[in-house]
Order: C-alpha cells, then structure tokens, then sequence
C-alpha cells in the first residue's frame, strides 16, 4: 500500500492542528468577544432562558429542557454575566463544525478508503469551514438560543447515523443515536425532522437491520422523552400547543399571501447560509460544470447504493421542504430550518473538494480553500454584528433601529436598574408587568434583589410562560392593602380592569435612554 495514502505528513498535521485551533477556541473567544464588543445586554429568550435555569424542570412553556440546563451548567463555570449566561452554548456552536469534520473523515475511511488520508482531511476541512463562514453561525453563534444545541444534536446524529448504518446488526450503535434523537427533541422539537431523513436513508438502503435499529432507537427515544412528556401532561400541554401555534403562524400580526411567503422564506435560507458560502458554491457549481467528468465508481463513491453527496443532502430537503410547506400555511420562520445548513455544507464540501480533486488529481487540494472561507466567514459575520444600525451606513431614512442586530438587546438592564431606588422604598408590594420581555429583562436585570414582576394575564389561556407559572392575582393583593407597583412600555397602559380595581396611580419613574422607555407607576386600592 502507497504510504502517501494513509499517512499524512509533518505539515499537514501542523496545519490541520492549528485550523482546529481557530475553529474551536479561536472562534469561541472570537463570538463572545463580539457578543461583548456590542456593548448590547442579553436578549428576551436569553433572559427568559436563564430565569428558567434557576428553577429546572423537564419543560417551560415554549421550550423543553436542555437549553435551561445547559445555561445552569453555563452560569456555575462562568457566572450570571452574559458571558457565563452564553458561554456553553457558544462552545457548542463551534464544537459542531468539527462533528462534520469527523464525519467526513468517516465517510471516506468506511467507503473510499482509496481516497488519500490527506484529502479525506482537506474535505473534512471543509464541510467545518463552510458551515462555520455561514451567517447562522456567525451570528446565531454568538448567543444562548435553542439552536445550538439543536445544531450541535443534529450533527451528532448525522455522524453516529452513519456508524450505525456501517455494522447495522450491532445493537449499541442504535442505542446511542436513540439518546442523541432524545437530546436533540429536548433541545428542540424541529429535531423530529431528523426522523424523517433516517428513514428515507432506511428505505434508500433496503437492509432489514436498519430498520430494526431504528426501531431500537426510537424506543430507547420514546423512553428517554416520558418525563417531558408527563411534564407537559400535568401543565395542559403548554409546549406543544406553543409549538402547534407557532408553526399555523397564529402568531402572526398578519398573514401574508402564499407566493409572497414561501419566496420570503426561501430568502431567508439563502440569509442564513450567507454571502461566503452562497458564492463559494456558485463558483464549485460553475467550476463543477465546466470540467464534469464521466461519473464512475471512483468519482461516486457509494454507501450502499446511496452516492455521498445524495446521503448528505437528505440530511438537508427534508426539514427545508417541511419549512416551505410550514410557510404556505402563515409566517415563514427564518431559524425553524436552521440544521439544513449542516447537510448543505457537507453536500457542498464534497462537491467543491472532492469532485475538483479528482477532475485535477488528488494531490491538488490545497488548505488555502478552507482557511479562506474561514476567515471571510467571520470577517462577514464581524462586519454585520458590529456595524450597528446599517441605515446610517446606507443613507436610508426609515425610523428605529431594526437593522442594528443587537437593537433588541439595548437598553434592558439600565432601564430597570434604574428603577431599583424605587422599588426599594417598597419591599413589601407587588410588582406586575404584563408583557414577557419586562419580566424576563426585568429578573436577570434584578438577580441581585432577589426580585421579579409577575405576569397580569392578559387572556383566558396563558400566552406565555410567566402567565403559567406565575401569575398575578389582583384581588389577592386587593384584599392586603399592599400598593402594586406597575412595569410598562406602554405611555397608556390603562384598561378598563386596571381603572376598575386600581383607580389611584400614581407615576413614580420614567427612563427614557438608550433608546429603552419604560415607566414605573404606584397603584393603589380605593
């Protein structure tokens, strides 16, 4: 056997040594030196999320569990800071890239072991440094939402889904892709989607101990999520009705037309993947064109009948396809597909350095290709996190600040720690605040006080989490005499039961900076 085939040299080790230094630390530092940089606080899901860390469960309203306990994890190593708040799921973001490396390296070794080790890792190289530069990452890389660990799940079951289907009969292969599936749906119920990719490759294989591993799988899977299940049982179904709500779009303000909405959802696809990836591909698909050889065995290599550009694109139409139909229905959500871009990275890794390889030889891959989508990759995602409010960039003259990306993050925390004076002169009275993010800002803003509003339902059913779990009950503080204090960004909050039952108000503070107004007011009881 040809040593240069299974042998990398001194160099290449160096250098793939040092691009797996500025895949995981390196971008890791790079994310929350930005997330800090913006000078920005934590945003309403962030902060909603770490209220829920301090009291877990197996499921919260709008979210199962495990982003709550990863910020708990989070929040011991690193503290309530927004870098302890976002640092474990940062990490998982960056971690993710490197599971497609793995893969790679997998795939080649399990069913093109002709292929060089220097080239499987160069492929490797780039699935991580495609899916990295992509502006999901980049940005929704540098905080504590759902989707990290969604990403970081899904890419797992990516890679063991390929170990299992290698030596289908061996039973703990399915086993462990059963607790992965599990972790992936109490990261986030878009991970059901994985389903449907594993058994399109099941019927793609026709090998009975495939679907006899699933089968195991999805028990040890159905085993896994009884808890959360019977979580969900006692509370009336929150997660799932929120869930079930939010992909009907009744959420939405308004419906836009069918046509409009799915152009406007494939739009956002192409925003997530971003500039970098978007025209890397076109040039491999120009260059892919231009020079396409005849297919043989050599240029397809198979897994089973299924070529590996085909096994990776199934981890990818699926859950787009199912998010194109969702956004026929009402609101196209721009995140709800975010894991396709794990499969279309990989897809397009082996289309631009495996099929130029072997049109111009394997020994022509260079790691020139993957550093630099790496490093436009971060400087795109540095230049629209840090740019500020674009507008001003481009003369536009439309009002507020939507297209600073950190916009809805400012202003939270100086805003309520001004009105702690205030609430100080009161320790014994109610606060209330009907709107979530005011009690979500409004806890991380006060963890020093111990201190949080309770939620004024606004409707029969609770419409958010604090609605559920902690309501405010006006007749109950009626009935004590205690002054109520108000929480509101709204200049005239004042319904027909708020005037009923608190007649007398009385304005306390306002702030008015940072782009953040919010008003405290004093009501009391006839």
């Amino acid at each position: 056997m040809n040593t240069e085939n299974t042998v990398l040299n001194a160099r290449d080790r160096r250098t793939a040594l040092w691009f797996l230094w500025a895949l995981v630390p390196g971008l890791f530092a790079w994310r929350l030196s930005a997330s800090w940089w913006s000078g920005a606080g934590l945003f309403v899901d962030e902060a909603q999320y770490w209220d829920w860390s301090r009291d877990l469960a197996w499921g919260y309203f709008s979210k199962p569990p495990v982003l709550p306990a990863l910020i708990r994890l989070s929040t011991l190593l690193a503290g309530d800071g927004i870098a302890g708040v976002r640092s474990l799921v940062v990490f998982l973001w960056t971690l993710t890239p490197v599971v497609l490396w793995r893969l790679v390296w997998d795939m080649f070794r399990d069913q093109a072991p002709h292929v060089p080790v220097r080239t499987r890792l160069l492929v490797g190289a780039w699935a991580a440094a495609l899916a990295s530069a992509m502006l999901v990452f980049a940005l929704i890389g540098q905080v504590a939402t759902t989707d990290g660990p969604l990403l970081f799940f899904w890419a797992l079951l990516m890679w063991f889904f390929w170990r299992a289907m290698q030596t289908p009969q061996r039973l703990w292969p399915w086993v462990l892709w059963g607790i992965l599936l599990a972790l992936a749906l109490l990261s986030k119920y878009t991970a059901c989607v994985a389903v449907v990719s594993a058994l399109w490759l099941a019927f793609k294989q026709r090998h009975a101990s495939i679907w006899q591993g699933l089968a195991l799988a999805f028990m040890v899977c159905g085993v896994l999520l009884i808890p959360h299940a019977m979580w969900n049982q006692t509370h009336g179904w929150p997660t799932l009705r929120h869930t079930a709500e939010l992909l009907a779009g009744s959420d939405s303000a308004e419906h836009a037309g069918a046509v409009f909405s799915a152009l406007k959802y494939t739009a956002s696809q192409w925003v997530l993947v971003g500039p970098v990836v978007f025209l890397t591909g076109v040039f491999g698909f120009i260059r892919w064109r231009q020079k396409a050889p005849k297919r043989t065995d050599e240029t397809r290599p198979k897994t089973g009948g299924v070529p590996l550009m085909e096994w990776a694109w199934t981890w990818t139409w699926p859950i787009w396809l199912l998010g194109l139909m969702q956004s026929l229905q009402g609101k196209a959500e721009m995140n709800w597909p975010a894991p396709a871009v794990l499969g279309f990275a990989l897809m397009l890794a082996l289309m631009l350095a495996l099929m130029l390889a072997l049109w111009q030889g394997l020994t022509t891959l260079s790691w020139r290709g993957p550093w630099l989508v790496l490093i436009l990759g971060a400087m795109v995602g540095a230049t629209v996190s840090l740019g500020g409010d674009w507008r001003q960039h481009l003369d536009a003259k439309s009002q507020g600040t939507r297209w600073d990306l950190w916009a809805r993050a400012r202003g939270w925390d100086a805003a309520l720690q001004s009105m702690a004076p205030h609430l100080a002169q009161f320790p014994e009275s109610k606060i209330v605040a009907s709107e979530r993010a005011l009690i979500a800002h409004a806890a991380y803003a006060w963890r020093e006080q111990g201190r949080r509003p309770q939620a004024w339902p606004t409707q029969a059913l609770p419409k958010h989490h604090y609605e559920m779990s902690d309501p405010f009950d006006p007749h109950s503080a009626k009935g004590k005499g205690l002054p109520v204090l108000l929480i509101t960004t709204q200049p005239n909050p004042w319904t027909a039961q708020w005037l009923e039952l608190f007649p007398h108000r009385q304005w306390l503070h306002s702030h008015t900076e940072a782009g953040r107004t919010l008003d405290l007011w004093r009501l009391d009881t006839p």
